[in-house]
């Protein structure tokens, strides 16, 4: 089981675990609501709290994250392009002619189904949450997020689906050259 864990800072003394969780530790009320009734799922200094309790200096917060459910996309092998891996993220270079999620015509010959067969064998399998999109017959990168907390702290800070403004940002140019 992931936790997130937090020490508490003087100035958010006094802060209910709520108000710390939604606005110091950038957290959502669904992520509250998955965590505040599992057992031992919110706890300061390693006693079990309610999401009303009173955060002092130096405190430990610990939020022990829920497993995500099950993946609804049937594993296929496939060519898998990977950039960059981390325990939260997965960074692939889609293919042009590739979709991305299962639909009608392509139910297992799709980017997820493929990052699902590669991630077949490990002990608990990741939720695979794309952040953005591509079109099928758009080549590039697409970010995915291997868990509903990472892919939530994603949306977050993504302005919007693609990653044109990642275009932008590299090199001050608007969009990319279409010849």
């Amino acid at each position: 089981m992931r936790q997130l864990s937090y020490t508490i800072e003087p100035e958010a003394d006094g802060l209910s675990i709520n108000a710390y969780a939604r606005n110091i530790a950038g957290l959502s009320r669904a992520f509250l609501r998955s965590v505040k009734f599992r057992e031992n799922g919110i706890l300061i200094n390693g006693q079990r709290v309610t999401t009303r309790g009173v955060l002092h200096a130096g405190d430990s917060l610990v939020f022990n994250m829920p497993n995500d459910r099950p993946q609804k996309v049937v594993p296929a092998e496939g060519p898998v392009s990977i950039v960059f891996e981390n325990e939260d993220i997965v960074l692939v270079n889609k293919p042009a002619g590739l979709v991305i999620h299962p639909c009608h015509g392509h139910y297992s010959d799709t980017l997820l189904s493929y990052l699902a067969w590669y991630y077949r064998l490990l002990p608990e399998q990741p939720l695979l949450c794309p952040i953005g999109r591509l079109d099928k017959d758009t080549s590039g990168l697409i970010l995915i997020a291997k868990n509903k907390y990472a892919a939530q702290q994603l949306e977050q800070i993504i302005p919007f689906p693609g990653f044109i403004w990642l275009w932008q940002k590299a090199t001050g140019q608007t969009s990319p050259n279409r010849a």
